[in-house]
């Protein structure tokens, strides 16, 4: 699991205050890999969405296991936003749309916003990803940086802004997938900051238009 990898801890062991975020596993030849158990401590949350998956149906591989299997191999994630134990969202006979796809990242990105934290790490999937910056990215944006295809092990830096200030129900216009974000006064003070700071330095955040500016 990468995420694991990046943001886990140490070794976990014997008596920590946190459970580990991955369990030590055996090595079982063309399956598994021999690994140890991950720590927790010093971690930022993880967090398992259902809608931050790959395209549902169908294919046996886009079927996830239940929820109780998961939490036993990862006992450090907070499941608890999974609302069934089964996968009820995967069928045999049906491949998700693209507007369903579509549709289930433009929720999400209303629950990322939804979201305390300040710095959010997303990992999921290229066909689930590449919608979601679809879904960003704004139809007459003539460059389209954020919707090209994910190479693999991408990472992007996105800054989400709501120009409401609070964040309320994303208004219905002529695309229903698409959110049309926006600046706060305080979040365009900080990038003006920030890019005086890094001025001349390669850029690595991408953010939203704001067509009403």
């Amino acid at each position: 699991m990468a995420p694991v990898g990046i943001f886990g801890g140490a070794t976990w062991t014997e008596g920590e205050a946190s459970p580990p975020l991955m369990v030590a596993a055996t090595a079982v030849p063309g399956k598994v890999s021999n690994r140890e158990s991950v720590s927790a401590l010093n971690c930022p949350p993880f967090v398992a969405h259902e809608l931050c998956r790959e395209i549902i149906g169908v294919n046996p591989c886009d079927k996830r296991r239940t929820v109780t299997h998961y939490a036993r191999q990862h006992p450090g994630i907070d499941f608890s936003l999974m609302e069934t134990e089964a996968d009820c969202c995967w069928t045999r006979e049906e491949r998700e749309s693209l507007p369903a796809i579509m549709g289930r990242a433009l929720s999400f990105v209303e629950w990322l916003m939804s979201r305390p934290e300040q710095h959010i790490a997303v990992v999921s999937h290229c066909e689930f990803l590449h919608c979601v910056m679809n879904v960003l990215e704004h139809r007459d944006d003539h460059n389209r940086s954020l919707s090209k295809w994910f190479a693999n092990c991408e990472m992007r830096t996105l800054v989400l802004g709501d120009g409401r200030g609070t964040y309320g129900p994303v208004p219905q216009g002529p695309d229903p997938t698409h959110f049309p974000g926006g600046f706060t006064v305080a979040l365009q003070e900080e990038l003006a900051q920030d890019a005086a700071l890094h001025k001349g330095q390669p850029a690595d955040v991408a953010w939203m238009n704001n067509p009403d500016a």
